[in-house]
């Protein structure tokens, strides 16, 4: 027999849809606290897990505050970050590539580029053995 899911998506961490919420002062004083400061709410709230010491709450960097602060601002903010900034959420996120020497895209799977960069690495190939479909 099925037991009922706890939380969201079985997550036992996370409420479920349509939990009912005891707001006491304290509660309220701590919500709108978290919305006023999103850097507080992050670095109190937001968690991760690390190989070396498992669960732990989010470290952030002065250059991530900033973004976070110029966004919480500004809803129009573009950021221009390095490409290792950790912007791609999935490892089926799309990233286009091209080729250097015959200027054609690519539209490809990031895990897969990854490891194609690995293999490359490895075995000194070009992109353009690679027989990738545009």
């Amino acid at each position: 027999m099925l037991e009922k899911l706890k939380g969201y998506l079985g997550n036992d961490k996370l409420k479920g849809q349509k939990t009912e919420v005891q707001w006491t002062p304290e509660t309220i004083a701590e919500y709108e606290k978290c919305m006023d400061d999103p850097i507080y709410w992050a670095e109190k709230y937001f968690k991760i897990i690390t190989i070396d010491y498992g669960e732990q709450n989010i470290k952030l960097y002065d250059f991530q505050k900033e973004i976070i602060r110029a966004a919480f601002n500004n809803p129009n903010t573009i950021v221009l970050t390095g490409r290792q900034q950790g912007k791609c959420s999935r490892i089926n996120s799309l990233v286009e590539i091209r080729n250097s020497s015959t200027g054609q895209l690519y539209k490809i799977e990031i895990g897969i580029f990854h490891e194609w960069l690995k293999f490359r690495e490895t075995y000194n190939y070009s992109l353009d053995s690679l027989n990738l479909i545009s």
